[in-house]
């Protein structure tokens, strides 16, 4: 069928036609799910083409293409161009990103965030490349999620300096718990249809319009919200941060440790589909090359390790930080969460950071 949909958007439109390359696009993921990486690879890249000729180099399908394109070459085992392409598509996300996150709440950049499906399979990739140094990874990483950090920061401070960008987050925040309210539930939000009915109004009708008014209206605060975090917007262009500006402010003795959790492809045919594993980055001016990447394990052991060791603790009155145990252990308990968490998580990082005085995680 999808064969057949390529085929008549063809002769409708013609091979440049960006629905005739959606149609390859569907065809390509279909080819990929069953294997055949070589048909997949072809589909992505006549579509990349196509949209890069009709939308521009810079445009969302492009960047969306050559993501598909990088990932079916991975799995392909075509490990440099699958990096090629994977990295385009990064510094395609990043342009977009200081075009985007200035204006976004932080839910929705961490939305953003989470939509990024590039930096996984570049993460793979780059393991299967002999070149390729924890100093790369990590300039990966930096120029996707650490954007996000530094976007959300640098609008931070513009806002706490305006009263006026200080008020319109409040009422946005407003705005967005009604609308909440509104989608989850008609009762839960106080409206019911019974109350439209006694007016008169289409219960239907009346809802949906007050649904569409709170979307109004929250997209007209967030627009106010951006303008007013231009300033961000410069702040991060100023900025153009990269890990080795992190590397010469920090002193020695000292280390920044990033935990990251990505989706790893195993990428040795056995299997197409990726699991979820952890990893740490250090940074520290005493390390060979200032970035070490350590593999810490699949990311369902390292999470029960984790819930083991949090439920040991029970919040302490209105203190957001402060953390008790429920029931102290004697001197000779074995504290098995504890020993299992410091397996997983600290062991692998000590060797990397012996002789540190602070470590920032």
């Amino acid at each position: 069928l999808l064969r057949r949909s390529v085929d008549l958007r063809t002769k409708r439109g013609g091979p440049k036609n960006p629905d005739t390359a959606f149609a390859r696009t569907s065809l390509g993921l279909l080819m990929q799910e069953k294997g055949d990486y070589p048909a997949a690879i072809e589909e992505f890249r006549a579509s990349a083409e196509v949209y890069r000729e009709q939308l521009g180099d810079s445009s969302r399908r492009h960047g969306q293409l050559l993501r598909l394109l990088g990932t079916a070459e991975m799995l392909a085992g075509q490990y440099p161009k699958a990096r090629r392409d994977l990295e385009k598509a990064v510094a395609l996300k990043t342009v977009w990103a200081r075009d985007v996150l200035p204006g976004l709440s932080e839910a929705d950049a961490v939305g953003f965030l989470a939509g990024l499906g590039e930096i996984d399979p570049l993460l793979s990739v780059l393991r299967k490349i002999p070149d390729a140094t924890p100093a790369d990874a990590y300039a990966d990483l930096w120029a996707t999620r650490g954007l996000v950090t530094q976007t959300l920061l640098a609008r931070r401070r513009v806002v706490a300096e305006s009263p006026e960008a200080q008020s319109l987050r409040e009422k946005l925040h407003r705005v967005r718990v009604d609308l909440a309210s509104l989608m989850r539930s008609r009762e839960r939000s106080g409206i019911s249809f019974s109350a439209f009915q006694e007016k008169g109004q289409n219960s239907r009708e009346a809802f949906d319009g007050l649904l569409l008014k709170r979307v109004a209206e929250k997209e007209k605060l967030e627009r106010e919200l951006a303008a007013l975090s231009d300033g961000a917007s410069r702040t991060l262009d100023r900025a153009r941060l990269t890990p080795k500006d992190l590397y010469d402010a920090l002193p020695k003795d000292h280390a920044v440790v990033e935990f990251v959790r990505v989706n790893r492809w195993p990428l040795d045919g056995t299997e197409s589909k990726p699991t979820p594993f952890y990893e740490a980055f250090v940074v520290r001016k005493e390390l060979d090359g200032f970035v070490r990447r350590v593999d810490l394990g699949p990311a369902a052991d390292i999470d029960t390790a984790v819930q083991r060791w949090r439920e040991r603790f029970a919040r302490q009155g209105a203190f957001l930080r402060g953390l008790t145990l429920k029931t102290p252990p004697k001197a000779t308990t074995p504290q098995l969460p504890d020993a299992q968490l410091r397996k997983l998580v600290w062991e692998p990082l000590a060797a990397h950071l012996e002789g540190c005085k602070t470590v920032v995680v």
